[in-house]
């Protein structure tokens, strides 16, 4: 049990106050010993005249002198204490005191400094066995691992049945499961299509949702679905689909088809949209609390935001629905044929020839600003917060930065390109790619073509010529001070840290390398000899058939200081792997 604070006051006789322990709060106790790490000082009394104010974390147990309070057991309390002492004056064993004081002193430091006998050695690897792939009979497709890199699932076929099995038990037979696996950020929900005896359905953690059970009538041979998205809590799930000649929307496996009439039951509210044709342009909001989708016909097309049809009378982008990150904005694009613009909270932005695609519509980190590229005749400029900057012939890769103070993007005059940084562009390029800001927003990198070869270019410094650099694999550290990608020379690849090249592979798993939450380490997969290895600051860990990191939907995934973890396979068999490794700063390179 846990104790959140304790006091001991010395009056004669040597008591323990426990000020909250657990869901109680219990008086005093009276005690004879405090027994820290096995050994057992005796608090003596009476003791000298003093008074005594210190700090310290310590585990303690208190024997029980009152049995029936607890039942007479040894309870462990854990606490910061800060205890207050006092000592009658006229005592004469303070020396004992000092003594049986420094003696727990020492003991809490030499058990908080001594080693953990169960943490492996720097460079252990350890391997657990999650699951059979059954290779001939698995579909590899299918194979899909969590956000968190600590779960699995994927879809085995026999006698004209599939299943799913995830994290090595294996599911219910249907007679047939779709691609396209979906975990929910938080990795606690698995959703995946199957067809069952009712029809198409949607199977969120072993449960149907069969949508022949939707309006009440058997299922049809044409009944479809044709997407289905979870929230990112997992908790929600929203299905569009085809019901005989009826199209329809799920949310959280309530939707209602009577009469041709479309009714959305959302939250347990039903509201009539009278739509007949649904797109594929649906999303929930980050908090996973509000549903937005666009509905309508060809020639009347709206956008409903939690149960609620906004205006009517324009086309909405596809794809272009959009809630801010505190999940209480939203954006869209909307127009017609010869023109477009942006509806921020309902407002209507000036209208453009069109919206850019390469540099759509977005949210600030901290949701306050709106920026995207417009198109102004044959020119395009970059609108933030209406406000029109330079024109150029094309923009991309437009972003904010972390802090939401600066933004930058890639343009395009004639045959020249520029990375341009707070309305300012840099030097000429012959091309670019992969902008990436650091953490702490004030630095900033790109990949740089030059006649044949590319270039990382950081700070306005032209790193090292290469014959490529490596998709996704510029990163800051998450402190900022560190920079890293891969790059290939010939036939092999390397990883590029800080300038200096790290030994060369016949390959680099994509996104990486990748450093550590404390910017110490860093950590990248590597092919050589038709094996995958991981190698963690330099050192290269045991073989591996496959990784199954950015690929599958995992990651390798720093777990604290001093290991990570991630999923690969062997032969047929999967595994979770962890490594462990030094403290110290990039050891090994």
């Amino acid at each position: 049990m846990v104790a959140n604070g304790l006091r001991i006051i010395q009056t004669g006789r040597p008591y323990i106050e426990v000020c909250k322990f657990g869901a109680q709060t219990l008086s005093w106790w009276e005690f004879t010993s405090i027994r820290i790490n096995r050994s057992i000082p005796q608090i003596p009394t009476p003791m000298r005249s003093t008074n005594i104010r210190y700090e310290m974390w310590t585990s303690a147990w208190i024997p029980d002198s009152r049995r029936g309070i607890i039942g007479g057991m040894e309870t462990v309390v854990q606490a910061s204490v800060r205890p207050e002492v006092t000592i009658p004056k006229g005592s004469t064993s303070g020396y004992t005191f000092w003594l049986v004081t420094f003696f727990l002193c020492v003991t809490v430091l030499l058990s908080v400094a001594a080693p953990n006998p169960n943490t492996p050695e720097p460079g252990t690897t350890t391997e657990r066995f999650i699951a059979s792939t059954h290779a001939s009979f698995m579909l590899n497709e299918y194979l899909r691992v969590s956000p968190n890199s600590k779960r699995v699932a994927f879809a085995v076929k026999t006698n004209e049945k599939t299943a799913v099995i995830l994290d090595g038990h294996i599911g219910k037979l249907y007679d047939s499961v779709a691609s396209g696996f979906q975990f929910s950020s938080n990795s606690k929900t698995l959703a995946y299509e199957a067809q069952t005896v009712h029809g198409p359905a949607v199977v969120v953690n072993g449960k149907e949702l069969a949508l022949s059970l939707i309006d009440g009538i058997p299922h049809r041979d044409d009944d479809t679905i044709d997407q289905f998205l979870l929230s990112p809590d997992g908790k929600r799930v929203a299905i569009r689909g085809h019901l005989g000649d009826k199209s329809y929307l799920v949310e959280s496996n309530a939707f209602i088809i009577t009469g041709g009439q479309s009714v959305i039951v959302l939250d347990g509210k039903a509201q009539n949209v009278d739509a007949a044709y649904w797109s594929d342009t649906m999303t929930f909001s980050p908090n996973s609390r509000r549903f937005a989708y666009k509905a309508g016909s060809t020639n009347d097309q709206f956008v409903v935001v939690d149960g609620k049809e906004l205006k009517h009378g324009f086309g909405v982008g596809n794809s272009s629905l959009t809630f801010s990150p505190d999940s209480k904005r939203i954006a869209y694009v909307g127009g017609s044929t010869n023109q477009a613009f942006v509806v921020v909270d309902g407002r209507e932005s000036k209208c453009y020839d069109g919206i850019s695609t390469s540099s759509p519509l977005q949210f600030s980190p901290n949701s306050r600003h709106v920026a995207y590229g417009a198109g102004l005749k044959d020119k395009v400029v970059v609108v933030i917060d209406g406000h029109e900057g330079q024109e150029y012939d094309s923009v991309s890769e437009l972003q904010f930065s972390p802090n939401s103070k600066r933004i930058v993007y890639g343009a395009n005059l004639g045959n020249r390109w520029y990375v341009v940084a707070d309305e300012k562009p840099g030097p000429e390029l012959d091309n670019f790619a992969e902008i990436t800001l650091s953490p702490d927003s004030k630095r900033i990198a790109y990949a740089s073509l030059r006649g044949e070869k590319w270039c990382v270019v950081v700070d306005g410094k032209v790193g090292k010529l290469y014959d490529g650099i490596g998709k996704g694999s510029l990163r800051f550290s998450p402190n900022s001070r560190h920079f890293a990608y891969s790059a290939r020379h010939g036939t092999n690849w390397c990883v590029v840290l800080d300038r200096r090249e790290l030994p060369p592979h016949e390959d680099i798993s994509e996104a990486a390398p990748i450093f550590s939450p404390d910017s110490r380490h860093i950590a990248y997969g590597a092919l050589d000899g038709n094996c995958w290895r991981m190698v963690v600051d330099g050192k290269i860990g045991p073989r591996h058939d496959r990784i199954l990191a950015h690929e599958y939907g995992g990651a390798v995934i720093f777990d604290s200081i001093g290991s990570l973890h991630y999923m690969a396979m062997k032969g047929e068999s999967i595994y979770f792997v962890r490594r462990w490794f030094s403290s110290a700063l990039f050891d090994g390179l």
